[in-house]
């Protein structure tokens, strides 16, 4: 009797401990997001600041250090034209997306709101050229003025580490 008393207790505790750390590896998974051609694929991951690129891979071959991040240049009035092309004009916003879906197409989409408006990104693959990566982005201002956005930064090489590259924006 005291042994099934104790053989009962043991695998009592042994269930408790085995569902509190499957629990525990389920609820820390972090959700993860990917958009593949073929030749280029890209995976995001949800983390505590929002959305970062996690890996690139193109043609297999990982690119280092992805990012991910986006940057957004607002000023409350008509900027002045010869500073803008200078990027002088405004305050630039850069941040990672807080929201992100995949829709039923496998498009992804992401989203953010800064003060003075919404931000979406919209990433598919180019029905024209089906080894690229097409992003639409949009702002829905919410308050007057205006705003200039970036390339979102896919990765950041060092200085040193470049030879020739090219992503056109």
């Amino acid at each position: 009797m005291k042994n099934n008393f104790l053989k009962n207790t043991f695998m009592k505790y042994l269930f408790s401990t085995l569902l509190i750390a499957c629990v525990s590896v389920l609820m820390s998974a972090q959700p993860k997001l990917n958009l593949n051609t073929g030749s280029i694929d890209f995976e995001w991951q949800q983390e505590e600041d929002g959305w970062h690129i996690s890996c690139i891979k193109i043609d297999g071959k990982q690119i280092p250090a992805p990012k991910g991040y986006y940057t957004v240049l607002y000023i409350d009035r008509n900027p002045a034209k010869d500073l803008v092309d200078q990027d002088l004009e405004g305050k630039d916003f850069t941040f990672y997306p807080s929201k992100a879906e995949m829709l039923p197409d496998g498009t992804l989409k992401f989203s953010h709101s800064l003060r003075f408006g919404d931000v979406e990104a919209i990433w598919k693959v180019d029905p024209l050229f089906p080894s690229d990566i097409k992003v639409d982005m949009k702002v829905r201002l919410s308050t007057n003025g205006s705003v200039s956005i970036a390339t979102p930064t896919i990765t950041v090489f060092e200085e040193n580490n470049i030879s020739w590259a090219m992503i056109p924006g």
